[in-house]
């Protein structure tokens, strides 16, 4: 994913103007993934909703979608089996929505911020304070309109480059060894 730039070509086969956001969901379409609440959050947010995903939400997310009026505004792309595809795809987008409002880790977070993309995320993640100290704009949970101005916030800023090596499995699991060690030695 640290090696993911954007494709022009990939906007165009959308039919995403230059100008016009891009945003991405990508994951489990699901209720307790928040999904539901993207139907909301582009009512509010200028631009298109790409969606990278499959699940039993689907068909109520797109139902929202036609009811307000923003089906239009979605690009549904199913399940993206190809890895190199999502990674350029997270690149491309101006900005990665992730809207559950717990969750236990996001690793595709961690995958859109390697790619290059802003991120909004619900404050209520396991991984929100590793992303807040890189840039991602973090909202509360169960809210679209939070997650827009999310959205409109993170689009202000620039492109996120990190440095995301403090971040690798080697060092996650030493880190999480040696807590579990503490642990031990203070019970």
């Amino acid at each position: 994913f640290c090696a993911a730039r954007p494709d022009p070509d990939v906007r165009r086969r959308l039919d995403i103007a230059g100008d016009e956001p891009m945003m991405l969901y990508a994951g489990r379409l699901s209720r307790e993934k928040g999904v539901e609440l993207l139907p909301g959050m582009l009512r509010e947010q200028p631009g298109v909703l790409v969606v990278a995903g499959s699940g039993s939400a689907r068909s109520r997310v797109e139902h929202q979608c036609r009811k307000a009026g923003i089906a239009h505004r979605v690009r549904w792309l199913g399940h993206v089996t190809d890895r190199q595809g999502l990674a350029t795809l997270m690149a491309t987008a101006d900005c990665f929505v992730h809207p559950a409002p717990r969750e236990a880790y996001g690793l595709a977070l961690l995958e859109a911020l390697a790619a290059g993309s802003r991120l909004v995320a619900s404050d209520g993640i396991g991984i929100a304070p590793v992303i807040r100290d890189r840039g991602a704009v973090l909202v509360p949970g169960d809210d679209p309109a939070a997650l827009a101005r999310g959205v409109a916030t993170a689009l202000e800023q620039p492109r996120p480059r990190p440095d995301l090596s403090d971040l690798s499995w080697d060092r996650v699991f030493r880190r999480e060894w040696d807590l579990y060690r503490r642990l031990v030695e203070a019970a």
